[in-house]
């Protein structure tokens, strides 16, 4: 009797989440079509609805608006970010999951070609006044925050589809000023994610513009916790010296 019980209360509380699950597909769904009377077709769907469900972390909301047309690289943050980038960055693993398991034919995520404009670079050239930005990648992104956060580093990489392409993000360059993410790593002080982009065949060799390798930033920043992981790493693997 008490098992009978039990099963039905699983049941009618499995029915309950299925049928709220559908009546926030057909809100969405209503609202969409609303949007689509207003200003066209689906792909005109406005960013303010992905931010906002970003916000909320309405994850199922975000999967309906994406299938209905919403696009993943469109920047949706007022400082520039896509919706990839903020989840890596807030250390969102389940929409971050998500997203890059996406493959339809409106949502092919490239982690290469997701990047983002950073840090305004300004100088004098034969008088003029030159703006430049430098562009990260997802992974640069999380390397260049104080996230420290390997576990969505880790989800990032084993999307990659060979060893080849996760070699070629693990030491991926920044467009104007060079850095790898182990040259983020070391400013920003994550120490375990230096850690473990050297386990990962990250290239410690690897110069920033201005000559610098990853250790060199870390002893210009004073971010010893990252020294001490390069000497950790090179007592484990026997390595005299260091870049």
């Amino acid at each position: 009797m008490h098992t009978k019980l039990r099963t039905l209360k699983l049941f009618r509380q499995k029915r309950r989440i299925v049928i709220g699950r559908r009546k926030k597909e057909v809100e969405i769904e209503r609202e969409l079509k609303t949007i689509e009377e207003k200003h066209g077709p689906k792909e005109n769907i406005p960013k303010l609805l992905l931010k906002q469900a970003f916000e909320e972390n309405e994850i199922e909301t975000i999967k309906v608006l994406l299938n209905a047309g919403g696009n993943i690289h469109e920047i949706i943050s007022e400082d520039g970010k896509t919706l990839l980038h903020l989840a890596a960055q807030t250390g969102n693993i389940e929409l971050l999951e998500v997203l890059l398991s996406l493959n339809n034919k409106d949502n092919v995520v490239n982690i290469f070609k997701d990047t983002i404009r950073v840090h305004k670079i300004e100088y004098i050239k034969k008088g003029q006044k030159i703006v430049k930005y430098d562009e990260y990648n997802c992974l640069h992104t999380i390397c260049g925050h104080f996230t420290n956060n390997v576990e969505i580093v880790s989800c990032l990489l084993n999307h990659c589809i060979s060893k080849y392409e996760k070699n070629k993000l693990i030491n991926s360059k920044t467009k104007q000023n060079k850095d790898t993410p182990l040259h983020l790593s070391c400013k920003y002080n994550n120490d375990k994610l230096v850690k473990y982009l050297l386990r990962h065949n990250a290239n410690y060799w690897c110069k920033d513009h201005i000559g610098r390798t990853a250790l060199d930033v870390a002893y210009t920043f004073n971010n010893i916790n990252c020294v001490n992981a390069f000497e950790d790493y090179y007592r484990n693997k026997g390595i005299a010296g260091s870049p």
